[in-house]
C-alpha cells in the first residue's frame, strides 16, 4: 500500500512534467524552462506530502529508500540533467546541486506551513503567495 501511495503521487507529477516537456522545442526555451519550474512549485504547493515523504524516506539508506530512488527520482534525475544541459548553464558537477535546490527550494515553504506564517505572516497555501515562489524560483534558478 505505502508503494501504491508513493506511486501515485510520482505519476501525478511526471504527468504534468511529461506534458511539459513535450512542447519544449516549441518555444523559447528559457520562458518554457521557467514555466517548468513554476509549475513544479504549484505541484509543490498542491502537494506538500511529496516534500515530507522525500525527506523522511531519504534519511534511511533502507528498503523503501532505494525503491523510491531506483523507481521514481533516478528517472526525474535523469530527465532534469537532459534538460539542464540543453536549457541552462548547469553542466554535470553542479547537476546535483542544481536538481536539490529545486526540489527544496521549490517545495520547503509549503511542507512547513505553520512555520512559514509564524516566521513571516504569510500563508504559502495563499494563491498570490504560491505565484510569487514560483516566479522567484524560476528567476532565481534562471536568471
Amino acid at each position: 500500500m505505502w508503494k501504491a501511495a508513493a506511486g501515485r503521487i510520482f505519476d501525478q507529477l511526471r504527468e504534468i512534467l511529461e506534458r511539459l516537456f513535450e512542447d519544449i522545442d516549441a518555444a523559447d526555451r528559457r520562458a518554457r524552462a521557467r514555466e517548468i519550474i513554476r509549475e513544479y512549485v504549484r505541484f509543490a504547493a498542491a502537494h506538500p506530502e511529496l516534500f515530507r515523504l522525500m525527506v523522511e524516506e531519504g534519511k534511511q539508506s533502507d528498503a523503501r529508500m532505494r525503491w523510491l530512488v531506483d523507481t521514481h527520482l533516478k528517472p526525474f534525475y535523469e530527465r532534469f540533467g537532459q534538460f539542464a544541459a540543453n536549457n541552462s548553464r548547469v553542466n554535470r558537477e553542479f547537476l546535483p546541486h542544481a536538481f536539490y535546490a529545486l526540489a527544496g527550494g521549490a517545495s520547503m515553504i509549503f511542507a512547513i506551513r505553520p512555520e512559514c506564517r509564524r516566521l513571516t505572516g504569510l500563508d504559502p497555501a495563499d494563491a498570490h503567495v504560491i505565484e510569487a515562489h514560483a516566479e522567484f524560483m524560476a528567476r532565481l534558478l534562471l536568471p
